[in-house]
C-alpha cells in the first residue's frame, strides 16, 4: 500500500480489512460503569440509587455498562464470574431495574466473558459438546486459572460453542432488557503448548488461532444482537481482536492506571489505534486501577476524553477503608460543575461527532487523528505533542500537566485567509504558529478551522 499521504494509505488498509461498523446514535453518548456497585451485596438497590443520582446531578448520559458483578457466584466463591448467570441475591428483580435505566434514558451493556469456570452450571454440557479449547494429546479441555478460579475457554471455531453462546446471550442478557454484549477478558492467554482449537473441522494449534477467537467471539455476539434488534445498527464492544475487529466492535486501551503519565500517554495510544484502523476507541476515564484521581486530574481526564469516539467512565478502585470505589461525575464536588460541562461539550458537538462516525464508515477516515493526518505538508505537525484533530475541523489540545493553567499549542498552517478560532471565546489565532493560550481548570482548549 502506497500513497502521497497517511490518509491515502490508511484508507487502503481499511478497505482491505473491511471498513468500520456503523453504530446507533445512542452509543456515541457518554456512558458509565460502576463495577463496585454491581459487586455490592445489595447491588440492585445501589444501582437504583445510582440512577437517582445521575438525574439529581443533571448528568447527560446515554448508556450504563454492567460490569461482570451481576454474574458473580454466592457463598465461599463469591468473587468468581459465571457468564450468563444472574446473582439473584444481589439482583432480586433485574428486569425491573433495567426498565428503570431505560425509563431514565439509558441503554444497557453487559460484560460477558469467554471462559467457563470448572463449576459453572453449564460446564459439563459444553464439555460433552466439545465446546472448549482442548489438549491435542489428551483430547480433554484445558483448565487454567481465570478470574480467581479455574476454567476452560470456549472454542469459537466450533459451531456448537457459537450456538451455545448466542443462546445464552439472548436468554440471559438480551431478554433481560440489555442491548449490548461487552466482550471482555478475551485475549485467550492460554499457556498450554499443546492447546488446539477445532478449526471448524480442521484442528489449528492455539498459537495460530489465538487472535481468531476474540474476533469470532465478538462476531457471535454481533450476530446475536443483530438478530434480536434487526431495525438498528449493531453496537458491541471488545477488549481484544485482530485487524477486521472494527467491522463488529468498539474497543478501548484496556485497564489503565490513574496518573498524569497515563493521561498523557493514553492520548498517543488512541492515536496509534486510530492510525491502525481502530477508529471507534477510547480510554477508561479517570483511570481503571490505582489511586482515586485528585479533583484536578479527574477533571483534566474528563476533558481529554470528552471528544474521543468512546467516552466511558470505567473503574475498579478502593477507597481509604478498602471498599470499592467508582469514578463518577460527582465524585469531587469542587469540580462536578466543570466535569458535567465537559460532558455537555460532547453533546453540543454531537451532530458533528455523528458526522465523523459516518465518515469513518463511508470514507475510511479516523475520527480522531494526529495533526499530520490533515496537514501532511506541515513539518511541525510531525513533532511530538498532546494535540489531536477531531475530524477535519477541530483541533483538541488537552491539558495533561498538573498545575498548568496555560497551554502551548501549535495551530497548523491553513490556506491564505483562513485562521483558527477558539471554540469557547471566539478569539482568532493565526495558523502556522505556536500560541500560549489560557487553560483555566474548567476549560478544554479547543479550536475550529
Amino acid at each position: 500500500m502506497v500513497g502521497d499521504t497517511p490518509a491515502e494509505v490508511i484508507a487502503q488498509w481499511m478497505h482491505l480489512i473491511g471498513g468500520t461498523a456503523r453504530v446507533p446514535a445512542w452509543s456515541v453518548g457518554f456512558a458509565q460503569t460502576a463495577m463496585g456497585l454491581a459487586d455490592a451485596s445489595d447491588a440492585q438497590n445501589q444501582l437504583d440509587q445510582f440512577i437517582d443520582k445521575v438525574r439529581a446531578h443533571g448528568v447527560p448520559i446515554n448508556s450504563f455498562h454492567y460490569g461482570s458483578g451481576y454474574s458473580t457466584g454466592v457463598g465461599a466463591r463469591g468473587k468468581q464470574r459465571y457468564v450468563f448467570t444472574w446473582n439473584t441475591s444481589k439482583f432480586p428483580d433485574p428486569k425491573t431495574l433495567n426498565a428503570k435505566f431505560n425509563a431514565n434514558g439509558m441503554r444497557l451493556v453487559a460484560n460477558i466473558k469467554p471462559c467457563l469456570l470448572d463449576d459453572h452450571p453449564a460446564y459439563e454440557s459444553v464439555k460433552a459438546a466439545g465446546g472448549f479449547i482442548t489438549n491435542a494429546k489428551t483430547g480433554q479441555p484445558i483448565v487454567e486459572p481465570y478470574w480467581d478460579g479455574m476454567g476452560s475457554h470456549l472454542d469459537f471455531t466450533n459451531p456448537a460453542s457459537i450456538a451455545w453462546w448466542q443462546q445464552g446471550l439472548k436468554a440471559q442478557v438480551l431478554d433481560y432488557g440489555i442491548d449490548v454484549g461487552w466482550n471482555d477478558n478475551n485475549e485467550y492467554a492460554i499457556l498450554d503448548d499443546d492447546a488446539v482449537s477445532s478449526g471448524f473441522g480442521t484442528s489449528i494449534p492455539m498459537h495460530r488461532s489465538k487472535p481468531l477467537h476474540s474476533m469470532l467471539m465478538t462476531r457471535s455476539t454481533y450476530e446475536a444482537q443483530r438478530a434480536n434488534q434487526p431495525s438498528e445498527p449493531v453496537y458491541t464492544i471488545t477488549r481484544a481482536g485482530s485487524p477486521g475487529i472494527q467491522r463488529y466492535a468498539q474497543t478501548w486501551s484496556g485497564d489503565n492506571t490513574t496518573s498524569w503519565h497515563t493521561l498523557k500517554w493514553n492520548i498517543r495510544t488512541g492515536l496509534q489505534m486510530s492510525l491502525s484502523g481502530l477508529f471507534n476507541i477510547g480510554h477508561d476515564v479517570g483511570g481503571f486501577y490505582g489511586a482515586i484521581p485528585s479533583p484536578e486530574l479527574f477533571l483534566r481526564w474528563v476533558q481529554a476524553c470528552c471528544l474521543n469516539p468512546r467516552m466511558v467512565m470505567n473503574s475498579w478502585k478502593q477507597d481509604a477503608s478498602g471498599g470499592h470505589f467508582s469514578n463518577v461525575p460527582w465524585m469531587h464536588p469542587e469540580v462536578t460543575k466543570d466535569v458535567i460541562a465537559a460532558i455537555e461539550l460532547r453533546y453540543k458537538l454531537m451532530p458533528y461527532l455523528l458526522e465523523c462516525f459516518e465518515r469513518a464508515s463511508a470514507h475510511h477516515e479516523p475520527i480522531i487523528r494526529p495533526t499530520f493526518y490533515d496537514f501532511p505538508n506541515d513539518e511541525e505537525c510531525f513533532k511530538d505533542s498532546d494535540d489531536f484533530m477531531l475530524g477535519s475541523q477541530y483541533l483538541v489540545a488537552p491539558v495533561v500537566e498538573e498545575g498548568a493553567r496555560t497551554r502551548r499549542v501549535y495551530l497548523p498552517k491553513l490556506p491564505t485567509g483562513q485562521a483558527w478560532r477558539d471554540f469557547e471565546g471566539g478569539e482568532v489565532f493565526a495558523s502556522g504558529q505556536y500560541h500560549t493560550v489560557d487553560a483555566p481548570l474548567g476549560k478544554l482548549p479547543l479550536f475550529k478551522r
